[in-house]
């Protein structure tokens, strides 16, 4: 199953994709409590993270948050993003997070080898 991230205004949206959606994506649907979101990433297995455009426009610094936790725990499985725009957003996000919670300078972020590509 996979998990996709809606990219909105204010916080992610997270729901539930895939194939099994029933009950679990019932409960995904309408989903914008960010911390109880995390809890779910931690609690069950996901194929993927799709991040996909919201019509509503982009959210601050969470979906950062959210990718880098599900890197953490699911790092064998991959993140989709569902256009370019919404990469080069999301690295631009993660750029400017590194450098204000970097603690030293560094000539590269640590985010670069996760988004490469885009490069």
């Amino acid at each position: 199953m996979a998990l996709v991230l809606h990219l909105d205004d204010e916080i992610p949206v997270l729901e539930a994709a895939g194939n099994q959606i029933g009950e679990l994506g019932h409960r995904y649907g309408g989903f914008h409590d960010v911390n109880e979101a995390k809890a779910e990433i931690r609690a069950n297995r996901f194929d993927a993270l799709i991040v996909e455009p919201s019509p509503e426009g982009y959210c601050g610094q969470d979906p950062v948050s959210v990718i880098e936790l599900f890197r953490e725990l699911h790092p064998e499985s991959p993140i989709q993003f569902q256009t370019v725009l919404e990469e080069i957003h999301v690295k631009e996000l993660m750029r400017e997070y590194s450098a204000t919670y970097s603690q030293k300078a560094t000539s590269s972020h640590p985010f670069d080898d996760f988004l490469a590509p885009l490069d």
